[in-house]
């Protein structure tokens, strides 16, 4: 390990790096020679060594500079008081551009118009630099008077429309490190940029996510604000029932002062269980720091909305730098969202007259004329290729696939609108495994489109068509209809395009597995449905993110990929219902380390005993006996001792719980 490797002193190197110092590596530490001025405002000679090694900063007489240190927040300080606000460009690609049908193609993959469909104009694109505003926080959290946190936060925001870009456009502005000096070559046009707008937009981003996390870290402290209230009214109970009992003994002529000495009592303990909820109220403070202006190399693409007959033109924003296209605003009203083709002008499902809005969430868009998705090459791809574009790895579809029809939620319809019902699932003999197997794989597949439909409508997937105490009846309690988008990892706002399935029949008790991939807006999506047949009936039991899981065993963490991996295993939302202490443990401890999927599960089987008697223990204790439990029924290896040190419980006790469960 070298000395630029640690955080702090990277950071502190760089903050006097460019108030003129020089430094040299040398293995674990580093030399490094001030400016008068520096020497002046840090108090140090002009030669100092440097390290975050112990016996390094013993042996060398280096000065051992490691988070917490005074020297570190003192450059902190500066750094934020100064603020970072800059702008700049990113240099244009020496490829050639896509041509205008090959873009035409990929906008009607990622940008779906309902009842439209868009084609590609006579004109040209035109060569843009565009705006994108980068803002970044330092968001200092309150859980309670004790307890503080400090944490970054950095949004980046499409500066003329003040819309939030892809992710696969904001991870590669993460990466870039290096951009180009301000300024643009005269030969391209910059988009003017509505700062406005753009700040606004990004200022209700950092502050949504802030609340977000507040209500996470809360989460870990409710149980020490529990108690404490708990503790205080046992107090002041316990002090009024004293009183109580020496009012009874007392003469007539001091039962006025233990009425007046009750009163006060109950007015104290008021007060102080008042003092205890304010105490521990979370609050948060954003702070910025950072605003930076990019300039992207950008498309403007002329397209044609075509309905019948009716053509409406339209431009598109492409991005060249992660081969993407920036949401849109409606032309009419100015709202994001999915815009519709209608009888007489182009605009979205907010104003446009005799359209119902869209369900909450996740929308299904309608089938798209020019996709394939039978595993050939799409001329997207080729083009890709061609272009040196670069594209993130997806997974090969399965051997057929069911389109996801278009679906309007049927909230507020207009009278004499027909409602698009969702498909039912047609009912089997109890024995239809075994007697017509390719019917039970038909089923399978009608099974996921209606599941996926009724999630993109907003429609909730009913109780009696899950099986009872399952994970997916755990899921519908803690998220309504928006569970299975979070168990399988999908982004927030996602729409649904396709679903394409294959079953495999399970045998001798075990589930049938539907499994396959989901095509969205953001790209394609692996799940698996298991499910069981019950009076001829199929009952949906768990949503998974993984691929082909036949039977109980989950697979790794490596099988997912990175994007989906961090949204199911770190960036849960939380749940809409108020979670015990037990829930709260695995939320807190099981999930960041075992996933969604098998903290589901956990809760299934709490859920199933937490009101028998055996189990009347510790919360910490029947955490950790679930986790282990159920993590050795998942087939994942977990060592009792090591899950009970996680939940800092006694192992004895642990092994005791198990057995019960």
């Amino acid at each position: 390990m070298t000395t630029t490797t640690e955080p702090g002193i990277c950071f502190w190197l760089n903050f006097v790096e460019g108030e003129g110092a020089l430094w040299d590596e040398r293995d674990v530490v580093a030399d490094v020679v001030l400016t008068a001025n520096l020497q002046r405002t840090l108090d140090l000679p002009e030669e100092v060594r440097i390290t975050a090694d112990p016996e390094a900063a013993r042996e060398e007489h280096a000065l051992l500079l490691i988070p917490g240190h005074p020297l570190l927040h003192s450059c902190a300080t500066q750094v934020l008081e100064r603020g970072d606000v800059g702008v700049c460009h990113m240099a244009w690609p020496a490829s050639a551009n896509p041509p205008v049908s090959v873009l035409a193609q990929r906008a009607r993959a990622h940008l779906p118009v309902q009842h439209g469909k868009v084609d590609a104009a006579e004109r040209q694109e035109l060569e843009v630099y565009l705006p994108v505003l980068r803002v970044g926080a330092l968001v200092t959290y309150s859980v309670s008077v004790e307890e503080t946190f400090q944490e970054v936060e950095e949004v980046w925001v499409d500066a003329a429309t003040g819309l939030e870009p892809p992710e696969v456009l904001r991870a590669r502005l993460a990466r870039a490190q290096h951009l180009a000096g301000a300024g643009a070559p005269s030969s391209r046009r910059l988009v003017e940029p509505d700062l406005d707008l753009a700040v606004a937009a990004a200022n209700e981003l950092i502050e949504k996510r802030a609340r977000q996390r507040r209500e996470a870290l809360s989460i870990r402290y409710r149980n020490a604000r529990t108690e404490e209230l708990a503790r205080a009214a046992a107090y002041y109970e316990a002090a009024l029932q004293s009183i109580e009992q020496r009012a009874r003994s007392a003469s007539e002529e001091r039962r006025h002062l233990y009425r007046d000495q009750a009163e006060a009592t109950e007015i104290e303990r008021e007060r102080r269980l008042q003092e205890i909820e304010e105490k521990h109220q979370p609050s948060h403070e954003i702070r910025p720091f950072r605003m930076h202006l990019v300039y992207l190399p950008a498309l403007h693409v002329p397209v044609v909305v075509r309905r019948g007959a009716r053509a409406y033109s339209f431009s598109l924003t492409y991005v060249l730098a992660s081969s993407c296209f920036l949401p849109v605003r409606c032309p009419r009203c100015g709202a994001p969202e999915l815009l519709v083709a209608g009888k007489d002008a182009l605009g979205c499902r907010a104003c446009m007259p005799g359209h119902e809005e869209a369900g909450a969430g996740v929308a299904t868009g309608g089938p798209r004329e020019d996709s394939d998705t039978t595993g050939k090459t799409s001329a997207t791809d080729e083009a890709s290729a061609a272009h040196g574009s670069p594209r993130e790895a997806t997974p090969e579809p399965p051997k057929g696939h069911t389109r996801l029809p278009a679906r309007e939620a049927p909230h507020g319809r207009p009278r004499g609108h027909a409602v698009l019902r969702t498909p039912k699932v047609p009912p089997l003999p109890p024995k239809a495994h075994a007697s017509d197997p390719a019917r039970l794989v038909r089923t399978g597949g009608k099974l996921a489109e209606s599941l996926w439909i009724r999630v993109g409508t907003g429609e909730r997937w009913k109780p009696k068509e899950t099986a009872p105490d399952s994970p997916m009846a755990v899921l519908s309690r803690l998220y309504g209809f928006l569970g299975p988008t979070i168990v399988t990892g999908l982004p927030p706002g996602t729409r649904l395009r396709d679903c394409m399935t294959k079953t495999a029949v399970g045998e001798q008790g075990v589930p049938n597995a539907t499994t396959g991939l989901l095509e969205t807006s953001d790209g394609l999506y692996t799940f698996t449905l298991r499910w069981r047949l019950v009076a001829g009936s199929p009952l949906l039991g768990e949503v998974l993110p993984y691929r082909e899981v036949l039977g109980e065993a989950l697979p790794s963490k490596t099988k997912l990929r990175a994007d989906v991996a961090r949204r199911v295993y770190h960036d849960v939302p939380l749940p809409r219902v108020e979670l015990g202490a037990v829930e709260s443990k695995l939320w807190e401890v099981t999930l960041p380390v075992f996933g969604l999927p098998l903290a589901i599960r956990c809760l299934a089987c709490w859920w199933r005993h937490e009101n028998d008697t055996e189990l009347e223990r510790d919360a910490a204790v029947l955490a950790a006996s679930l986790t282990g439990v159920v993590a050795r029924r998942s087939g994942i290896q977990s060592n009792n001792r090591d899950v009970s040190l996680m939940h800092n419980c006694d192992p004895a006790e642990t092994t005791e719980v198990a057995r019960v469960l």
